[in-house]
């Protein structure tokens, strides 16, 4: 599932990637998206920005005002301990 803009609700799809934000729940094999404000479920997931949870094997992200939990997390924008396994949390 494939978005042009921004994602008010739910996406889901094997490949989710909204080109703007998303403002609930995306769920799929591998998620993409500028912003998220809520939920990221999948396998591989990266945004720009997180304010929620990311739940993954992989979860990438730039800024995180929230919580990751996944094999490897990454805080790109974190100054020390940009990778971190299992959980990572900055409010």
């Amino acid at each position: 599932a494939c978005t042009q803009g921004n994602v008010d609700g739910a996406q889901i799809g094997v490949f989710a990637h909204a080109k703007g934000d998303v403002n609930g729940v995306q769920l799929g094999v591998l998620n993409c998206a500028g912003e998220v404000e809520g939920l990221q479920l999948g396998v591989v997931n990266y945004t720009k920005e997180v304010e929620g949870l990311q739940l993954g094997v992989l979860n990438i992200t730039h800024e995180l005002s929230g919580l990751q939990i996944g094999v490897l997390n990454v805080q790109t924008e974190r100054e020390f301990w940009k990778v971190l396994p299992i959980v990572n949390a900055s409010f």
